[in-house]
């Protein structure tokens, strides 16, 4: 599937740090294994690929940025993200291993500027973990960040299901359209029954993928969740997928850090950084997401109390 959050006017990389193209995002310190951590906010972008990457390395601990700092750049962003490739690099390689792996970084970096606009992604309707291999998925597996996606046919409808599974989104586009201008009663028939698949699942989330995540994400993994063009940090604690609360309206909002994807509707409940329940409606967070007055820069993070340690979950 060549999807992207953005279009792009050309695919040719470009460096970040060029005139008019460092984006600033503003981050939200959050607590976290018992301090304060921050995650990076979308900014006109979007949730972007360079958001969820740097908030699941943040998360982890293997990424850091200045402690009390309000905002970042992108261009910071990528030079920590290039850092981590060059650090992580295998010791004593072979000389064609090392040739190998070094190509797999130039290649990497060479999708670094795509990171906060999109990329080109194809979904394969086989697992929640399929896509088709590029370069653009390559950053992923260097940064040992695993992407998931729950864009799945259900196998209880036998029809949709024997012409959708084990293809790619580009592959049954084609064969879509391939079918619907035969003069074939059955290929037509067929093209009729895998675009109803695409304008049914148009959420890219089917509920058998749902059900499928949360059986191959792993307790307490951390990882990219592809959905709808966007890119989102997702995590699994005691049995539930939460997503990152990332839109800049709740950089200041304590009470939103998590939410629950609990349907394919995206109408999951809030939780805080202690993984309680948010005191408010849903309608309330709507309305901070939404309000047209822009947030306010975050003050510095306090250190945490040593006398209140981190709340286990309310629920």
């Amino acid at each position: 599937m060549t999807t992207r959050v953005t279009d792009e006017s050309s695919t040719a990389a470009a460096p970040l740090t060029s005139e008019g193209e460092d984006s600033v995002y503003q981050l939200k310190w959050i607590e976290w294994n018992g301090a304060f951590t921050p995650i990076v906010t979308q900014n006109h972008n979007g949730p972007c690929p360079l958001l969820a990457l740097c908030n699941v390395l943040l998360l982890r601990q293997t990424l850091s940025l200045a402690y009390g700092s309000t905002v970042t750049t992108s261009s910071q962003l990528v030079h920590k993200l290039g850092a981590l490739l060059l650090e992580g690099a295998p010791k004593d390689l072979p000389e064609w291993e090392r040739c190998n792996y070094e190509q797999n970084i130039q290649d990497a970096m060479a999708v670094f500027p795509k990171l906060q606009t999109g990329l080109d992604i194809n979904v394969v309707f086989n697992n929640v973990t399929s896509f088709e291999f590029t370069s653009e998925m390559g950053v992923f597996d260097l940064l040992g960040v695993q992407l998931y996606h729950g864009w799945l046919p259900d196998p209880q409808d036998m029809p949709t299901y024997d012409l959708v599974h084990g293809l790619s989104y580009n592959h049954l586009v084609e064969k879509s359209i391939m079918g619907s201008g035969t003069g074939d009663p059955q290929e037509v028939q067929n093209a009729l029954v895998r675009e109803h698949f695409l304008q049914s699942s148009g959420s890219q989330l089917t509920y058998h993928g749902l059900c499928e995540l949360n059986a191959s994400v792993s307790e307490g993994e951390i990882v990219v969740f592809f959905r709808n063009n966007h890119f989102s940090t997702m995590m699994k604690r005691q049995g539930r997928l939460l997503l990152l609360v990332t839109d800049h309206g709740f950089v200041n909002e304590q009470e939103y850090v998590w939410q629950c994807l609990q349907d394919i509707d995206g109408d999951g409940d809030f939780l805080d950084s202690r993984f309680a329940w948010s005191k408010h409606s849903q309608t309330q967070a709507q309305r901070a997401k939404h309000s047209s007055s822009p947030p306010s820069s975050p003050s510095p993070p306090q250190p945490p109390s040593l006398a209140s340690p981190m709340a286990d979950e309310h629920a």
